[in-house]
């Protein structure tokens, strides 16, 4: 079997659910997107998007960042929400 996978990115097998392996990586995984969001300009709390102006967050219209951040910003339903690195 080839592997079609870029050198860039890596395919692990995570093992079966709630083993040692698998919630070791799971805990990692956790840990690493909290860092995300911690360091992502735009959060999400109670239903709106915030940015941090230097000094507190500030809402910002949905349609703004459809416009300016397309590829990053979550489709309905889709998102995630990350309010607890907001609070």
């Amino acid at each position: 079997m080839t592997s079609t996978a870029s050198k860039s990115s890596v395919v692990r097998n995570w093992g079966k659910a709630n083993s040692e392996k698998y919630n070791k990586l799971k805990s990692n995984f956790i840990r690493s997107m909290r860092r995300l969001a911690k360091k992502a300009p735009v959060k999400y709390y109670g239903g709106s998007y915030y940015m941090f102006n230097g000094k507190i967050y500030e809402a910002v219209p949905k349609i703004v960042l459809e416009r300016g951040l397309p590829a990053a910003a979550p489709r309905p339903g889709h998102g995630s929400d990350v309010s607890a690195s907001a609070r």
